[in-house]
């Protein structure tokens, strides 16, 4: 999971021309107002959305109710978004 994390993390870079995230770990924060904007986050969801479903062949839509109910954010790190998506049973 932290793996295909990282590879839609690398892409989103490259889409966006720039370095958001480097040496990324379980630890990399991946929102911070300061290192990405909105409109670059949603990309990155929805590659992390999009690489799912080549593996699994099952779309796994990341934001729903049960995103936004959680006192958590699961955006907040590499890590609590790979423990998130094994939450939702996606692999």
């Amino acid at each position: 999971m932290i793996e295909l994390i990282k590879e839609a993390m690398l892409e989103t870079n490259e889409i966006v021309g720039r370095e958001i995230w480097s040496d990324i770990t379980e630890d990399t924060i991946l929102y911070d107002f300061s290192n990405i904007e909105s409109i670059n986050f949603v990309s990155f969801i929805l590659l992390v959305e999009q690489k799912i479903e080549e593996k699994t062949g099952k779309q796994m839509p990341i934001v729903t109710d049960k995103t936004y109910s959680r006192t958590d954010s699961p955006f907040r790190t590499v890590g609590t978004l790979a423990t998130f998506l094994v939450e939702l049973c996606v692999f």
